[in-house]
């Protein structure tokens, strides 16, 4: 995998911070790791998430290169912005093993299309999609930590179905989902309910084919059979032994493909769901986690 794509299905979900984790662990591994900022806020303000991620030791990626466009070009001209984008992260993903690449954050005026958006840009980067969804109601900016209502998991699933329905429509790879700020009460629950989100709907059988009618089959006249030796006065010879019929054995059934899954951590907040796709659920706690960053 040369690069991850971190995005998010709404503001203040605390995508930035989990960008961060992703940066570290990587760095800890020994990867040489470039940072990659498609979106961002302004052209002549500094991004202070993308400081943030540059600002790590190991980090391989200066704040110029790093910048795709800005929102406003995006509204300018979505196509145009797109080739930008592409052409100045292959600048970064030359001088890098693996990129982290944190997607828009909503600070701009939202749109339902932001996230399908940022999938479409996934999609041509061909960077699978770690999707952070918050496990909090937003109210507004004055939310303070620890006083906002938790999801329930019905919510979440909602939330879930909706982003990766956004995702599969344009083409994106799902890496995996991590609810940020999640209930510590229903982890469990939260986990399960987000993984059966992933479940693709099936697909209305086809209607049958027409059955063309069959020309009914005009009678053939054949020759009369000869006589029979019996017919003739002659001597029936025995028949020959009848020959044995041989059934074919039944082919072997076709293999099934087993798929190793990693067993759940011990505090279960990790499981693995549909088709390969892991589920995260931090849980919130007021006296450890930073304000929320974009």
């Amino acid at each position: 995998m040369k690069s991850v794509y971190i995005a998010s299905a709404e503001g203040r979900s605390g995508k930035s911070i989990v960008a961060l984790g992703v940066v570290d662990l990587l760095l800890r591994q020994g990867r040489r790791v470039g940072v990659f900022r498609p979106i961002a806020r302004s052209a002549t303000e500094r991004d202070y998430v993308l400081d943030l991620l540059i600002g790590l030791d190991g980090v391989r990626t200066d704040y110029e290169h790093a910048i795709g466009v800005t929102y406003d070009e995006v509204h300018a001209d979505p196509d145009a912005a797109l080739s930008r984008i592409i052409d100045r992260y292959k600048t970064v993903e030359a001088s890098s093993e693996i990129v982290v690449v944190v997607g828009s954050d909503y600070t701009d005026v939202g749109t339902p299309t932001e996230l399908g958006y940022n999938a479409r840009i996934a999609a041509n980067l061909g960077a699978p999609v770690l999707l952070v969804l918050s496990g909090r109601v937003h109210e507004g900016v004055d939310e303070r930590l620890g006083q906002a209502d938790a999801r329930s998991p019905a919510e979440l699933r909602q939330l879930g179905e909706v982003a990766s329905a956004s995702l599969r429509s344009e083409h994106a790879e799902l890496l995996g989902i991590v609810v940020n700020r999640a209930d510590p009460h229903a982890l469990t629950a939260i986990i399960d309910a987000v993984a059966s989100s992933l479940v693709e709907p099936s697909s209305p059988p086809s209607p049958p084919s027409p059955v063309e009618p069959v020309s009914p089959v005009e009678p053939v006249e054949t020759a009369p059979s000869p006589p029979s030796p019996d017919e003739r006065g002659e001597t029936a010879s025995l028949p020959a032994s009848p020959v044995e019929r041989v059934e074919p054995a039944p082919p072997p059934p076709s293999p099934v493909e087993r798929v190793e899954t990693a067993p759940p951590a011990a505090s279960d907040a990790l499981r693995p769901a549909h088709g390969g796709v892991a589920v995260w659920a931090l849980p919130e706690d007021p006296l450890l986690v930073a304000p929320a960053v974009r």
